[in-house]
């Protein structure tokens, strides 16, 4: 009878561990509380990014002389000033940024500023043609187009995901795009832009513990989706992780390409993926 008893209470212990259990998995599944963030908008707002490329090979294309090559960047943002564009209509926060390789730099302003519920970007002004390689006689073909440069083809999707399709230099456009919804929350859904080439939406997917040189931050996972594209063969992953100071981490992983040469001929194939990592940030009081 005594050893009946003991059983039991064996397995009743058992049993309260094993819910205790769950619950505290739960628990640390379940976003922090303090998650109901937006992004913060303040004159003297400052980030500063490690910005990595890299580009892998087929045993095709290195057969032909392709090398996996790898490229990086200092990247710099800070919010210079509070503004109104479009002749004085729509008030703003002016974003500077720059790039810099150690050799070159680029810069611009990009504009945004809190709609209703929205974080809406409402135009961009470039200065300087961009930091590239030099030119080769080797064409990277990526979701149809054709580029004589591999980074090229990460300024192309840089600039069209942010705005016009068509971008020129020392213009400014408007070209308004839903960058944000608030309140960030999960499986949370909208449209961040509808026009030509593509149409992008984004989604709120998880609520993720990230570690940079900055600091460590509970961030949301916000994805990047982009159905019914007129691009050919486009695809990829492109996410960021948000917190409630600014943007973490940006990734986009495995888009796929082809390298052909001078002649068209195809030469192999090629992946190249992104990531923007924070290393130091700076908040205005």
């Amino acid at each position: 009878m005594k050893k009946q008893v003991n059983v039991k209470v064996r397995s009743i212990l058992l049993s309260v561990l094993t819910i205790a259990l769950l619950l505290s998995c739960t628990r640390d599944d379940d976003p922090p509380n303090d998650m109901d963030f937006r992004f913060p908008l303040k004159v003297g707002n400052s980030w500063k990014y490690d910005y990595f490329v890299s580009f892998d090979y087929d045993s095709i294309a290195e057969s032909n002389g392709y090398t996996d090559r790898a490229y990086y960047y200092l990247q710099t943002l800070d919010i210079i000033s509070y503004e109104k564009m479009f002749q004085d209509s729509i008030p703003v926060y002016n974003f500077y940024t720059t790039e810099d390789d150690g050799e070159q730099q680029f810069s611009g302003n990009h504009y945004y500023n809190v709609s209703g519920d929205s974080l809406i970007q409402f135009g961009y002004y470039h200065a300087g043609a961009g930091i590239s390689p030099k030119l080769s006689k080797k064409n990277y073909i990526f979701a149809g187009k054709i580029f004589q440069n591999p980074i090229d083809i990460v300024r192309w999707i840089s600039q069209d995901f942010s705005n016009s399709s068509n971008a020129k230099e020392d213009s400014t456009y408007y070209d308004p795009v839903t960058v944000y919804k608030y309140p960030f929350e999960q499986e949370k859904e909208w449209v961040y832009r509808q026009s030509y080439p593509w149409r992008i939406t984004k989604k709120v997917t998880d609520s993720e513990k990230v570690v940079t040189q900055a600091g460590e931050f509970n961030c949301w996972k916000v994805e990047w989706f982009y159905p019914d594209s007129l691009i050919e063969d486009f695809s990829f992953s492109f996410f960021d992780h948000i917190s409630e100071i600014g943007l973490v981490k940006r990734t986009w992983e495995e888009a796929p390409g082809t390298v052909v040469d001078e002649y068209g001929n195809t030469m192999g194939t090629f992946t190249f993926k992104t990531e923007q990592t924070l290393i130091e940030y700076g908040l205005a009081d």
